[in-house]
């Protein structure tokens, strides 16, 4: 699911360029479908990223001490979004500033200007760009830092979960089976969301992904959670779907008939967009993982083929892997440095595709598949190789990973 989400993103960003928000190079005029598919899965989508980040941190903590779980958040995180922010997002400003027909003289230039910065606490930062020349941002690194900050501070309570927090696990876990109580793991995220308003944070307040981040570990620690999930799948459909046609409509009411903006906005009508905001991408959380699920479970379930009046196939004792498992193992690899480049390469391709007199569909395809291609190519060719540049795109070195996924059964 991490894998399939982290490439959804290619498409979800190549997107952006066709909606009417603001992104670093824009496609004239906005396409109304792909403003749809932009507003569904930006509903969902970054949440989903962290309550998988969430799962992924119990099974950290499974084989790790707290020291050895901050070691590995600090390798895996921390050295990638700053050689991110050394490599990656400098030329979609530049790129963005030339698309803008702004002067951001040679590409050196603006590098220098681009990291002039002051301390400044806007928690979790902890500097601001200077004003002028205003550039400096971290694009689509914000969820690195976001999640390796979020996982630092959640980490005494984490532990606490796993040692002697068991009991109220155990109740959390007794409660959320009730008929319904999984729902109301939503209502944390609405009131946040409602609250203090949306950000430029993946569309979302910032601290709206705390919750998701503890709901992902919640759901790795107690079986129980997992089943409520699969259990809920198809009323989750029935909440998800009508609570995206609210937003939708009051969204429009609100902008185009009020005149305010429902994201950041204080009346009434803008705070019950938000908190139906976060009550449509809970449930679709759990629409997208339930079925999931359930593929997994009927996959397990399904009895093998029989083959009467033969013998039996012979069975490997290499352990090699089969080519879905080599795909699988592959693609859970790649995640991190896909996720790291995949931005920079949408906005340099479209900003040459977008000046293409053709049809929106064609140029839509041509940035999506492109991105995907040149992506791929360079995590493969430049990334994975060698134990550099592994290190520095956080991932483990090549042997230690293939020892930890036959073991681990990834």
């Amino acid at each position: 699911m991490r894998a399939a989400v982290v490439g959804g993103l290619i498409f979800f960003h190549t997107a952006r360029i066709f909606d009417p928000l603001d992104f670093y190079v824009k496609d004239q005029p906005p396409n109304l479908a792909l403003t749809l598919f932009v507003l569904f899965a930006g509903l969902w989508g970054m949440p989903l990223l962290f309550v998988v980040s969430g799962l992924g941190a119990w099974y950290s903590l499974r084989s790790r001490t707290a020291i050895g779980f901050i070691r590995e958040r600090l390798a895996r995180l921390l050295i990638p979004f700053l050689v991110g922010l050394l490599l990656v997002v400098p030329p979609q400003i530049y790129y963005q500033q030339r698309f803008e027909q702004q002067d951001p003289g040679s590409y050196w230039q603006f590098y220098r200007d681009f990291f002039q910065l002051h301390l400044g606490l806007k928690f979790p930062w902890f500097v601001r760009p200077d004003d002028p020349p205003d550039l400096f941002e971290p694009a689509h690194l914000w969820f690195l830092y976001f999640l390796l900050v979020y996982s630092l501070l959640l980490l005494p309570l984490l532990l606490y979960l796993r040692g002697g927090g068991r009991q109220l696990l155990e109740w959390l876990a007794s409660f959320c089976g009730k008929p319904g109580a999984i729902f109301l793991l939503a209502l944390p995220v609405a009131v946040i969301e409602a609250a203090l308003g949306t950000e430029e944070s993946g569309g979302w307040n910032r601290y709206a992904f705390i919750p998701f981040l503890l709901y992902g570990f919640l759901l790795a620690a107690d079986p129980r959670f997992g089943e409520a999930v699969q259990r809920h799948t198809r009323a989750a459909l029935l909440v998800g779907i009508p609570a995206m046609v609210v937003l939708l409509g009051l969204g429009f009411y609100v902008s185009e008939v009020a005149g305010r903006d429902p994201a950041v906005a204080y009346d009434g009508w803008s705070m019950l967009w938000r908190f139906v905001k976060g009550i449509g991408a809970w449930a679709w959380i759990i629409t997208i993982m339930g079925a999931a699920m359930s593929m997994v479970r009927r996959r397990q379930q399904q009895p093998a083929p029989a083959a009467p009046h033969q013998h039996p196939p012979t069975i490997p004792t290499d352990n090699t892997p089969t080519l879905r498992g080599r795909a699988i193992r592959y693609a859970n690899q790649a995640v991190l440095p896909v996720y790291v480049l995949h931005q920079t390469v949408i906005v340099v391709i479209g900003f040459y595709v977008v000046q293409w007199e053709v049809e929106t569909l064609v140029k839509y395809l041509v940035i999506s598949f492109a991105a995907l291609l040149v992506t791929l190519l360079l995590y493969d060719l430049g990334v994975r190789r060698t134990a550099v540049t592994r290190l520095l795109f956080g991932m483990k070195p090549a042997a230690r990973q293939a020892t930890r996924e036959g073991t681990a059964g990834l």
